[in-house]
Formats: structure tokens, C-alpha cells, sequence
């Protein structure tokens, strides 16, 4: 009976340690939830704009392609005209960062202002559609920062796509009226518990359980092995 419990409990330490094995893997899969995809799935599509957050003699930047403005940097539409496009954020360092923007707008250009107060932009995340700014393009600078992402994982991207509608009571000439405008975009290197760091919540509720589920079953073993010996004993003694 003894050999027989030794080698029920050894199953159950060895269960044991396979949860706690497992356990690393799936906390940090409950960590990847950050609104940020895989890079590779990612640029199959076609953007209009890519930011990528590179390394270069071990310092930091950011290369911009293509080079000339977006539709929506520099604004030209007519009256009544709408165009949509999207935008990728890339990182492909080595080391999570976090990442802002916000649009750098001409106070001083009237003008300017006076043609991008009548334009309307909308801006969502492409994976899952949550609108993150919808109102005059004088507006996007009122929140700083507009757009923030942290983190955003080595190799991760994001994208957002963005609308711009110009109103059928709009009368200038965009071409005459409009000023280019500086989406600034800033990166900065972050301390991310990564696999094998400190557990997520979700994490320790599932090491929770699986302890529980595990002593659970060794004291459930441990009950009947006592019942069954008792039982023996009192067959040995009739």
C-alpha cells in the first residue's frame, strides 16, 4: 500500500510540475492583449504612411516612408470631398517602447487655420475600429498626446485609419489656403515584463487555480488511500 501511494503522489508532484512549467507560457500569453499585431501579418497591407522605430549605430530613430506628405498632413481637399487612408507605427528595435503623437498645428497661419476649422477627421485603430479622435481638424492638438501607445512590443505594429471630409459650404481654394503640418511622432525605450517576469493578474488567477485544482486532488487520493487501509484493517481483524 505504501509503494502504491508513493508512486500516486509522485503522478501528482509530476502533474504539479507541469502546470508550473506550463504556467510562464500562459501568463505571458495573457500579456499580449496590447492593441498591437504582429509586424509580419501586418504589412501585407498597403498603408499610405509608415512610421518605423528603428536602431541605427545603437541609437534610436525614426525613418518615415514615404517621405512626402500624407493627404491628411497637408490637407487639400475641395468642397464636399472626403478621402480616407490608413498609417502604420513599426517598431523594429530590440526593446519595447512607447510611442506618441500629436499634430503640430500653424497657430500663427490664419489662414490656415481658418481652412482646417472646417475640416472634419476621423481617426480609429484599423484592428479593432475604437474611434481614438473625431471632430475638426483645429482639434487634434487640444489632447496631447493624440495618439499613445505603451507599450509597443519589439517587432509589433499598429495601424489607424483616418478620414477627412471637407463641407459642401467650404468656398476658398485649398491650394491657396492650406499649410503642411508636422504629425510629430516620439518613441521612447521601455522596461516591459516580458515571459518569465512577474505574472499578469490573469496569470496568478490561473496559478491559483491550477494549485488549487492539483491539492484538490492529492488530498482526494490521500482520503480514499486512508479509507481503503482502514477498510483492510478491520477485514484483517473479522
Amino acid at each position: 500500500m505504501k509503494r502504491k501511494n508513493g508512486r500516486r503522489l509522485a503522478c501528482l508532484a509530476g502533474l504539479l510540475a507541469a502546470v508550473l512549467t506550463a504556467f510562464p507560457a500562459a501568463a505571458d500569453s495573457t500579456q499580449t492583449g496590447s492593441g498591437a499585431t504582429s509586424a509580419t501579418a501586418s504589412q501585407s497591407e498597403p498603408v499610405d504612411k509608415e512610421f518605423r522605430i528603428v536602431e541605427q549605430d545603437g541609437q534610436g530613430a525614426i525613418l518615415t516612408e514615404p517621405l512626402e506628405y500624407a493627404f491628411w498632413e497637408h490637407p487639400l481637399l475641395p468642397a464636399g470631398q472626403e478621402r480616407t487612408g490608413r498609417f502604420r507605427i513599426t517598431n523594429e528595435t530590440m526593446r519595447a517602447v512607447s510611442v506618441t503623437m500629436t499634430p503640430d498645428l500653424p497657430y500663427d497661419d490664419t489662414v490656415a487655420m481658418t481652412y482646417f476649422a472646417g475640416l472634419t477627421v476621423t481617426i480609429w485603430r484599423a484592428e479593432d475600429g475604437t474611434v481614438v479622435y473625431t471632430g475638426p481638424y483645429t482639434g487634434l492638438a487640444d489632447t496631447v498626446p493624440l495618439l499613445s501607445i505603451n507599450p509597443l512590443r519589439p517587432g509589433d505594429s499598429v495601424e489607424y485609419g483616418i478620414t477627412l471630409r471637407c463641407p459642401f459650404t467650404y468656398t476658398g481654394d485649398p491650394q491657396e489656403e492650406s499649410s503642411a503640418v508636422s504629425w510629430e511622432l516620439s518613441a521612447n525605450a521601455q522596461i516591459v515584463t516580458e515571459q518569465g517576469g512577474s505574472p499578469s493578474a490573469g496569470g496568478i488567477v490561473l496559478l491559483i487555480a491550477a494549485l488549487l485544482l492539483v491539492v484538490g486532488i492529492i488530498l482526494l487520493a490521500v482520503r480514499r488511500s486512508r479509507r481503503r487501509a482502514e477498510s483492510k484493517q478491520k477485514e484483517q481483524k473479522q
